[in-house]
């Protein structure tokens, strides 16, 4: 892998558990991964630019230390600008997104709707670990200069498969800038639980087709 991608385990209820590691993680330890939802409006040139670009540098990025100091977490450390420096600067977004793909235990989407004009990119089991989040969200929020100047445009980040509301990273997009945003609109919540259970459903198809 190119870049750092983390250890996939999961653990949900007895079904999923069973679901998981018969399609995607055999022979893993578990623990509660979060999923992520990115809904993003772009038309397909400004997409195609946006994924041909190298991986931006994310300092620039306001809120980063806020949002960290507001998560609670084990063993806390300290932000420094360190955390923000977690790709190959010379990769392109489409390397990221190839790789989160490709890396199977993930259950990653990458799907664009010409239609409506909005990509969905999705991490069904993305990390429980923010430090880990930090390079997804900054990749995801450097799409800023590219998207359509559409305010309900949102990332989020909660631990979908477990039941969980509570949510643990949620970017909103105004004027070409993007910000972390204290309040969840529960209408985005609600969009993100709708595109994840279609995965879920799609597992449980897989897992129900497989050979005893």
């Amino acid at each position: 892998m190119k870049h750092k991608l983390p250890a996939i385990e999961s653990k949900a209820n007895t079904h999923y558990k069973s679901i998981l590691s018969t399609t995607l993680i055999k022979n893993t330890s578990m623990s509660e991964l979060s999923s992520l939802l990115a809904k993003i409006s772009i038309t397909q040139e400004n997409l195609n630019k946006f994924l041909a670009a190298p991986v931006a540098t994310f300092e620039r990025q306001p809120g980063w230390k806020e949002w960290w100091d507001s998560r609670e977490m084990y063993g806390k450390s300290e932000f420094t600008t360190d955390l923000l420096d977690a790709y190959n600067e010379e990769s392109t977004n489409q390397g990221i997104v190839t790789d989160w793909i490709e890396y199977k235990p993930s259950v990653t989407h990458s799907e664009y709707n010409p239609h409506t004009q909005t990509w969905y990119f999705s991490i069904f089991q993305f990390s429980e670990n923010y430090q880990e989040m930090i390079p997804v969200l900054g990749f995801l929020r450097s799409i800023e200069t590219y998207k359509n100047l559409d305010d309900s445009d949102f990332v989020i980040v909660y631990p979908f498969v477990w039941g969980d509301d509570t949510v643990q990273a949620y970017i909103r997009f105004k004027d070409n800038e993007s910000y972390f945003a204290d309040k969840t609109d529960q209408q985005h919540q609600r969009l993100a639980s709708l595109y994840l259970d279609k995965i879920w459903k799609d597992l449980e198809t897989k897992y129900n087709n497989e050979p005893d």
